[in-house]
């Protein structure tokens, strides 16, 4: 199991009001229990730290706080921060756990740097994270940090720095800093720390169950109602099994292929066998493969409908034929450096449809790797265009506007128009 430090879900987003499936709200983490608190640490906040030491300019940097001394020293005042979206500066998180923190901040540049970009950094257990980085003024960052695993407390510190960038400034910062950003207190209860696939994967293939490691072992009678899968909005039917900390969902039917988006739910209900609870409602999502391998599917070109198939001829040339007469299906296969083979179901795996350089037309050769028989479906409309890694992403197979039973797709440029736009059908 892929250790805990992973930063597994910097792109979940909290589900706001039960299962929402927009794009709205906040990027957060699996945690639990988090609550709000508007106790203000006016201390931590309002420290000063801003005497000059003119030793050098990166630990005068390093003491500076909310407050100018003397206008001398580069300055920043947070206007406010939030740690999972609770806006507080002494925050609460599961062991284990991503969470985020993010910031309104005002910078002031130093006396003798005017123009100066501005990094604005924070620390955790000795990492470090640009929060802010450029001109001088008013900004807001966001980062995702790492719990430890065990129940403490542990504090954020940041630093203030004048450099190019915030990987120079990175750097120039040795370890601890004594300005204090907030302090955060770890607590223990149940968080998800892998799952399978992951945030954000494409090429998922259909035919898999998907699995879930929580940091405890889950509660099964907790699964049903909390775990959920949903395709464009509509719930998927779903049966869990549960191994200890390992949550496995199979589809009753399998997932739909053509790059189709799923999301994965996590109500705060779902709890470990001792009691504990997410806490937080959380999605993930994924992308399928185009084609299934072992599928077959008639392509069919946007232009002309679906009255025709594209097919090859005993010359090896590909064209478009009237599928009353030949229909001719394609497998998919993956391609060895990625993308895909498309295989003629009539010749078998031998031969994969090839994009011919200049204006030859598309043809059926035999299987030898090329970056030519290596197809790319990229999303336009309702279908999608096919390119092939030898001619790259300025170039799609296209099907001449002549008479259907006469065209013969070829390479062309891409300019958006039906005829470069092609559909799978599942035979």
């Amino acid at each position: 199991m892929i250790g805990r430090q992973l930063l597994l879900f910097a792109a979940l987003t909290l589900i706001v009001g039960g299962c929402n499936l927009s794009d709205d709200g906040p990027a957060i983490v699996f945690n639990n229990q988090v609550e709000q608190n508007n106790t203000t640490n006016s201390g931590s906040n309002n420290t000063t730290n801003n005497t000059s030491n003119n030793t050098t300019n990166n630990a005068s940097n390093n003491t500076t706080n909310n407050t100018t001394t003397g206008g001398d020293a580069a300055s920043v005042v947070f206007v406010e921060k939030r740690i999972n979206n609770v806006v507080t500066d002494v925050g609460q998180v599961v062991a284990s756990a991503s969470f985020e923190v993010e910031a309104k901040m005002t910078t002031t540049n130093s006396a003798a740097c005017p123009n100066c970009p501005i990094q604005v950094i924070l620390e955790d257990n000795g990492n470090l994270h640009c929060l802010s980085d450029g001109a001088a003024g008013s900004s807001a960052g966001t980062i995702v940090m790492q719990a430890p695993d065990v129940v403490d407390e542990f504090a954020i510190y940041y630093y203030l720095m004048e450099e190019a960038s915030c990987d120079a400034a990175i750097e120039k910062i040795t370890p601890p800093s004594t300005a204090l950003f907030g302090k955060v207190t770890v607590v223990d209860g149940l968080t998800i720390l892998e799952t399978m696939p992951p945030p954000g994967a494409t090429d998922v293939p259909v035919g898999r169950p998907l699995q879930i490691t929580a940091s405890k072992a889950v509660d099964p009678a907790s699964v049903e109602a909390n775990v959920l899968l949903f395709k464009n909005g509509a719930p998927v039917t779903t049966a869990a099994s549960v191994e200890g900390a390992i949550i496995t969902l199979t589809p009753a039917a399998r997932l739909e292929e053509f790059q189709t988006e799923y999301t994965l739910v996590f109500k705060e209900g779902l709890k470990s066998v001792d009691g504990l609870a997410l806490g937080v409602e959380a999605r993930l999502s994924f992308t399928t493969v185009t084609l299934a391998e072992g599928q077959k599917y008639a392509i069919r070109n946007a232009y002309h409908g679906q009255a025709y198939d594209l097919t090859t001829g005993t010359d090896g040339n590909c064209r478009l034929i009237t599928n009353q007469t030949r229909s001719d299906s394609w497998m998919a296969a993956r391609f060895p450096q990625g993308g895909t083979y498309l295989h003629s179901s009539n010749q078998g795996i031998g031969f994969s449809l090839e994009g011919a350089d200049g204006a030859n037309p598309c043809l059926l050769v035999q299987t030898v790797g090329a970056t030519g028989q290596s197809w790319r479906f990229v999303k336009s409309g309702a279908g999608f265009l096919m390119q092939t890694a030898f001619q790259g992403t300025n170039r799609a197979l296209d099907a001449t506007k002549a008479t259907p039973d006469r065209a013969q797709p070829l390479m062309m440029n891409v300019n958006g128009e039906s005829n470069q736009v092609w559909n799978f059908t599942a035979q």
